[in-house]
């Protein structure tokens, strides 16, 4: 079964990982840098909804680093 990393906890990671099991991933939620990379070799997508930038943007590297199907962000406005 593929596994889509979900990099930070909160309503969005909430909904995301029930979701992506409907699809026949598994989902993993990730609070904090080392889960995030503990987890990453294991993924095949990877999306960071975290708001703390010493999670979100070294996660958001080593993604890039990778070899995966799938990277998505989302941020703020702000």
């Amino acid at each position: 079964m593929d596994l889509l990393l979900i990099v930070g906890e909160g309503p969005v990671a909430d909904v995301l990982a029930p979701m992506t099991r409907l699809l026949g991933w598994e989902a993993r939620v990730a609070a904090t840098l080392e889960d995030s990379v503990a987890a990453l070799p294991d993924a095949r997508a990877v999306v960071v909804t975290s708001h703390d930038l010493d999670v979100a943007g070294p996660s958001l590297e080593a993604a890039l680093a990778g070899d995966l199907v799938y990277i998505g962000g989302m941020g703020s406005r702000k």
